[in-house]
């Protein structure tokens, strides 16, 4: 063996020695991550997100330490149109919930930054990641730094005259965020060990999953206009708005393109009609999964599919009960698990699980 193999085969070998390692590594970023846009969301619906209303990358992880610091915080806010729009009369007590929602939201996004970064230096230190790892990973902490800056750029816009964060800004912050989730959860399949090759016949099997990923990611941004602009608060019927399919005011404004994103009415309707687009599409596939594989490899299907029903219900129970707390935040981390499962689905059939 010459030195350039002995070389090489001593890369492999340190790379495989750390395989576990980082496969758990993997796994902990996309749980936290998975809980990072549960927080988010949690942070949206009860409206948290405007109570912090300066970003301090270092003091910012100092929270208030005593009731005098409480206190300027509080006068802060006060300063800005959501106080004074919309909750005014506030109690410092109350303020001190949604300051904790969105203080914790913010720790954890940094704590995600260390996460991945401290480790990344050590195992580039121990030369135990591939140079395909190596590139994804600076990947994955470029879109962490653009996370955390459409996070601030998505807060200032509720801290001008309107008391609410723009819904575009939302949807970009919330679909980077999907994004990053997506790439971890694949990669994190990928460093399983129990899945093996490439199942080529399958694989070419697999167009519908292909198309339902993003058809899936595009239901839930269309999702988040629904949150950012609360059309889901207009109508508290199904699957008719006010006893009529097409409301009074559906694609009134000019230009017609910003209906999609700014008539509350045009984008209430939109996300019903693709999630009832959505639910047959599932229905679809899985018909067509019982067909073609064995009855032992069925149970992701059956579980994707019983995710996509646990979705549409608890969707109309938010409809006919005006967004309820509780089910809004069941409806927001099912869609988390929606597309976990679906992910799962087709991971499982471009590659063999191990006998």
């Amino acid at each position: 063996m010459n030195s350039l193999e002995k070389i090489n085969s001593n890369k492999t070998i340190e790379i495989n020695r750390f395989e576990k390692i980082i496969f758990f590594w993997f796994f902990g970023g996309t749980v936290l991550v998975f809980l990072m846009i549960v927080l988010g969301g949690v942070t949206r619906i009860t409206d948290s997100g405007l109570s912090m209303v300066d970003w301090r990358l270092f003091m910012g992880i100092i929270p208030p330490l005593n009731n005098e610091q409480w206190l300027n915080l509080f006068s802060e806010y006060k300063k800005y149109p959501e106080y004074q729009m919309i909750n005014f009369g506030m109690t410092l007590v109350e303020f001190k919930l949604i300051y904790w929602f969105e203080f914790s939201h913010r720790i954890l996004g940094r704590f995600l930054g260390l996460f991945f970064i401290i480790p990344f230096i050590f195992f580039i230190y121990k030369k135990a990641i591939s140079i395909k790892k190596f590139l994804l990973i600076i990947f994955l902490i470029f879109l962490g730094g653009c996370q955390g800056f459409l996070g601030w750029y998505m807060v200032k816009s509720g801290l001008q005259d309107n008391p609410d964060v723009s819904q575009y800004r939302l949807a970009s912050h919330y679909s980077l965020a999907l994004l990053i989730y997506i790439i971890l959860f694949w990669n994190t399949l990928s460093n399983m060990k129990v899945f093996k090759r490439p199942n080529k016949e399958v694989f070419k099997l697999d167009l519908y999953f292909l198309i339902f990923i993003p058809w899936l990611f595009f239901v839930m941004v269309s999702g988040v206009f629904v949150a950012g602009t609360d059309a889901g608060l207009l109508y508290n019927t199904y699957p008719l708005m006010n006893n009529e399919f097409f409301p009074y005011g559906f694609f009134d404004m000019s230009p017609k393109v910003l209906n999609f994103f700014e008539n509350k009415i045009t984008i209430n309707f939109f996300h019903r009609v693709l999630t009832f687009i959505t639910i047959l599409f599932v229905f679809l596939i899985w018909i067509r999964k019982l067909f073609i594989f064995k009855k032992d490899t069925l149970y992701r299907h059956h579980f994707f599919l019983l995710c996509v029903i646990f979705q549409f219900v608890i969707g109309i129970i938010l409809v006919k009960y005006s967004i309820p707390t509780n089910y809004a935040i069941f409806h927001h981390i099912g869609a988390l698990i929606l597309i976990s499962s679906a992910l799962y689905s087709f991971y499982g059939e471009v590659y063999e699980i191990r006998k």
